[in-house]
């Protein structure tokens, strides 16, 4: 059987989870802890191979600090995320 196909829509999820990741200077264990999702779980669902459902995308916005929202959005305004959580530590490429 062929892996299921995911949408732009969970790409672009993914991105954004990716992008957070790096802009918080975190690591995937980090989030892995964090968020509860099973190692393995995490790395299906990074890579594609399993759709991310609701639960899923509270528990990473949780795990990187920021509204569930934040990852649906098509606006890189990671600074703006950044300084409402108390991210920023003064570097530029993410400073509001």
């Amino acid at each position: 059987m062929a892996p299921r196909e995911i949408d732009p829509f969970s790409w672009r999820v993914i991105d954004r989870v990716q992008k957070l990741i790096a802009l918080r200077e975190t690591t995937d264990a980090q989030v892995i802890r964090d968020s509860g999702i099973p190692r393995n779980t995490f790395y299906r669902k990074m890579r594609g191979e399993t759709p991310l459902d609701t639960d899923d995308i509270a528990k990473l916005a949780s795990a990187l600090s920021v509204e569930p929202e934040v990852l649906f959005s098509n606006q890189d305004d990671f600074g703006l995320v950044a300084k409402k959580r108390g991210l920023d530590r003064g570097q530029g490429d993410y400073e509001a």
